[in-house]
């Protein structure tokens, strides 16, 4: 994810703001709660994740194969930083760094009284 992340933001596709929103709000939120194999098997509905597979995996061979290799290089490194301090120029660093503790301790305690399946 991270690398596909970096590409985007190499190649101008995506904003650091934006790819952190889009992954914070969509599968982010999900991942919380469950892993990657669970969340894919609910996604799957009655065929669970055999059916995902069956239906999805060809193309997402596809998508795999599609995805560039990222370098990390100088000027990379520079607009990556650059994005994200001026993505969090509103937010003050202790802040959000509370509030995140705060969101996952809740989740922590939400899972635990929910007795989640880990």
């Amino acid at each position: 994810m991270w690398q596909e992340a970096l590409w985007l933001v190499e190649q101008g596709i995506a904003s650091v703001a934006d790819i952190d929103t889009a992954i914070s709000y969509g599968p982010g939120l999900r991942w919380g709660l469950l892993g990657p194999f669970l969340n894919l098997e609910i996604a799957g509905g009655s065929g669970g994740l055999a059916h995902v597979l069956e239906h999805l995996g060809p193309p997402m061979e596809t998508w795999w194969t599609d995805l560039k290799t990222v370098h990390l290089s100088p000027e990379l490194n520079k607009k990556a930083v650059a994005e994200t301090k001026e993505y969090l120029k509103p937010y003050s660093f202790d802040q959000t760094v509370e509030q995140r503790d705060e969101i996952l301790i809740s989740l922590i305690q939400m899972k635990a009284k929910a007795e989640q399946i880990p």
